[in-house]
């Protein structure tokens, strides 16, 4: 063997031992790979691995609570946006037509007991039993309402609150503002 071929085989076995010690000090690589293998072929392609960078960056939230189980419907530990919707569709549109309407909405909140998150939901539990109730929740959103008609928006800072956030900014605006005028009237 001349002295090339005895420098590019040891150049190649230390470059397959250093990429095995990379792999070993980083075990989710691995598992990474295998996850964005969907067919089992020991290649990922690229659809594969499109595929898998959509899956990660998917949003989702980890499931922590009762309330987050119940929204789980593929019980993945994952709550994701459509298993939202789905949950609210079920549990607040009675009437099942795919549309939630103001005495919808209203009937929900009534028998509804929303658990205490926030500061600003703290100041209106008047019972202090770590939940809101209709009532407390009511008084919430017309001194919230009294800041909206000020001046112009909100921020959402309250579960309650978001359910009236129609386009998902965070900020309710005057016309969101008239549902929560309807549901409180």
């Amino acid at each position: 063997m001349n002295a090339r071929t005895v420098a590019t085989v040891s150049m190649a076995v230390l470059l397959s031992v250093a990429c095995a010690e990379v792999v070993q000090a980083r075990p989710w690589w691995g598992a990474r790979r295998r996850h964005a293998d969907r067919n089992k072929d020991g290649v990922v392609t690229p659809r594969e691995r499109h595929w898998e960078r959509r899956w990660e960056t998917r949003p989702r939230a980890k499931v922590n609570s009762a309330w987050e189980r119940k929204m789980d419907a593929d019980h993945d530990g994952w709550v994701e946006p459509g298993e939202v919707n789905t949950w609210r569709l079920r549990v607040i549109d009675v009437d099942h037509n795919g549309m939630i309407s103001v005495v919808e909405h209203r009937t929900y909140w009534v028998n509804w007991k929303g658990v205490v998150n926030t500061p600003l939901e703290r100041q209106y539990d008047a019972n202090h039993d770590g939940y809101l109730e209709w009532p407390e929740a009511r008084a919430l959103m017309q001194d919230r309402l009294r800041i909206i008609e000020t001046d112009g928006r909100a921020v959402v800072d309250t579960e309650i609150e978001r359910e009236f956030d129609a386009d998902g900014d965070g900020v309710i605006d005057r016309d969101e503002a008239e549902a929560i005028r309807e549901v409180l009237n």
